[in-house]
């Protein structure tokens, strides 16, 4: 698993790790947030249909316990399928990489026991997090980007949350200022 919040380089670790590993399979949990977001209405399921830095908007409240709050809530919305694809996994024995913001550490730790299953969190200090997200800019639209940069403070307050639980619920944390220097920290904590 590898977890990160919105612009911590998480996708092309994942991407970069697999063809370095040789791993065939990786779900991104946007991708089952799609799916569900198929299957529901906003009406049952609204916080499906926000995104992790506008998710505290079902509260009401711009603040940081409503950032927070909201954003677990948005992330235990697609907790009960990620679980079915880490115990299918099991089941195969396959190597698979799931990444994603929705992996919050301590809404998995049983898997964390699991000496087979790794989840690491990747986290940037500010200014490389916000040259990450600069980067963005080949990926998607100037009109997102904008979105990003003015959710910025809020994508912040989610990261350090993530660090946080991660540090409490003992995962495996990557300052990433170095996408290959990642992937070798990575490569190594798998030995």
């Amino acid at each position: 698993m590898i977890n990160g919040g919105l612009g911590s380089g998480k996708s092309t670790i994942s991407l970069e790790l697999a063809q370095k590993l040789q791993i065939k399979q990786i779900v991104d949990t946007d991708i089952v947030r799609e799916v569900l977001r198929s299957q529901f209405s906003e009406n049952e399921k609204p916080y499906l249909f926000k995104s992790s830095y506008n998710a505290w908007q079902i509260l009401g409240r711009d603040n940081d316990k409503n950032i927070i709050d909201s954003f677990l809530n948005y992330s235990k919305e697609l907790q009960y399928s990620i679980e079915r694809i880490l115990d299918r996994v099991e089941i195969l024995g396959k190597d698979m990489i799931i990444e994603g913001i929705h992996l919050v550490p301590s809404m998995f730790k049983k898997y964390l026991k699991n000496p087979q299953t790794y989840h690491f969190l990747i986290y940037n200090n500010s200014e490389s997090h916000l040259k990450n997200i600069h980067k963005r800019k080949k990926e998607f639209h100037e009109k997102s980007i904008g979105r990003f940069l003015e959710n910025y403070p809020k994508i912040r307050i989610i990261s350090n949350y993530l660090y946080h639980d991660a540090k409490k619920n003992k995962c495996n944390i990557i300052l990433n200022k170095n996408i290959e220097d990642s992937i070798q920290r990575i490569i190594k904590e798998l030995k």
